[in-house]
């Protein structure tokens, strides 16, 4: 009926994790009913103690592409990703750790998103959650002065500076700044101005200036999803011809794996 797909087994220890995963795939579920641009989840089946979401097929996640992108390639992802992040959030929800690991590409050059566990409805009170290098300087301060009570108000802010480090990663090959220690990584990321791109580089101002309002470090002043949608980066042309490449990647990519 689906071809070839994707399972995802979960297997739930205790009761709370079993509601979060059962909100993660009630979430999946809608978001895809949404977006094209959210990886399909066709059919969830509940066979205690496992949870599985049978899910469309997809390349590989662009955690495994080789890095750097192309300006071209970059923009084509930030198109399709904006695209589906802008529903998500008409939807009232921030999807919470958008990095490399959960754009995934497909066989025709199209990034799609991925994984809703970390998800959350915008303005409840959460548990501090996502990647580490990715998360933005309003979540810093929380960890820094406020372990004792460690949650944070869930915003669509967070996902767009995510946003933004996950493009600078992908045309500069690395983070802007990664420690082993969590302590030094977070003071960094709280008390250092935005990250920019490097000024040696050769990157377009269109380019410098999409990573820098996604980085704005006020979450107040950062940018909505509908706006960055018409960033003049995100040029018709350029996103044609990013998933022109982006594909030859997928291509190259599953043959090399079948090998």
């Amino acid at each position: 009926k689906y071809g070839t797909v994707a399972v995802k087994i979960q297997t739930p220890e205790g009761k709370e994790q079993a509601n979060a995963i059962m909100q993660e795939i009630d979430l999946h579920e809608h978001m895809c009913s949404q977006s094209p641009k959210v990886v399909q989840l066709y059919r969830k089946l509940i066979a205690e103690p496992e949870y599985h979401m049978i899910m469309e097929r997809m390349t590989c996640s662009l955690a495994c592409m080789v890095m750097p992108l192309t300006e071209e390639e970059t923009a084509t992802v930030m198109s399709d990703t904006l695209e589906a992040l802008n529903v998500i959030h008409i939807e009232g929800v921030a999807h919470r750790d958008i990095k490399p690991d959960n754009l995934m590409l497909s066989m025709e050059g199209d990034v799609k998103i991925c994984d809703f566990g970390l998800s959350a409805f915008d303005g409840d009170e959460a548990q501090l959650a996502g990647t580490l290098v990715y998360l933005p300087p309003e979540v810093a301060e929380e960890y820094l002065f406020h372990q004792n009570d460690p949650t944070l108000r869930a915003g669509f802010a967070m996902d767009l500076w995510a946003l933004g480090i996950t493009a600078y990663e992908f045309v500069c090959a690395r983070v802007p700044f990664e420690d082993p220690d969590l302590h030094v990584m977070t003071e960094w990321i709280y008390n250092s101005p935005a990250p920019r791109l490097p000024t040696e580089g050769k990157f377009s101002e269109e380019l410098r200036d999409f990573i820098a309002q996604c980085l704005t470090k006020d979450p107040a002043n950062r940018p909505k999803t509908a706006d960055m949608l018409l960033h003049p980066f995100l040029d018709h042309e350029k996103v044609a011809a990013g998933r022109i490449s982006l594909k030859n990647r997928a291509d190259v990519y599953r043959s090399t794996v079948r090998r």
